[in-house]
């Protein structure tokens, strides 16, 4: 089953860069994939909690796809942490399911069928 997708705005972390924060789920999920927008010339380290599991030279336009996913626990975060807190702040979404998607329903993803 997939989750609504997840979106939200970066904000300052204590070290004074951007940051993004998903979690905190009261069910476990697998992260399908990440899209994210940030400042120009920025790179983005992937974090669960605190430890690191993937990174993007692209920081200001890109998106990851983990075809075997990355399983979210209930409770954790993934953290998403830019290198720079200038520019704008950024912004990301997560598309997140329980583990259980099929071929066919990836397929179907985004698809408007019209009766008739």
């Amino acid at each position: 089953m997939w989750f609504p997708i997840d979106t939200e705005t970066g904000t300052h972390n204590a070290q004074g860069v951007w940051e993004i924060d998903f979690g905190g789920y009261n069910t476990a999920r697998v992260v399908e994939w990440i899209s994210l927008v940030g400042p120009v010339s920025s790179t983005v380290n992937v974090y669960l909690d605190t430890i690191f599991i993937d990174t993007t030279a692209r920081g200001d336009f890109n998106r990851a796809d983990y075809y075997a996913g990355i399983p979210l626990a209930q409770g954790r975060q993934l953290r998403l942490v830019w290198n720079t807190g200038a520019g704008a702040a950024p912004t990301a979404s997560v598309g997140l399911t329980d583990g259980t998607v099929t071929v066919n329903q990836a397929a179907n993803i985004g698809q408007i069928t019209i009766p008739g």
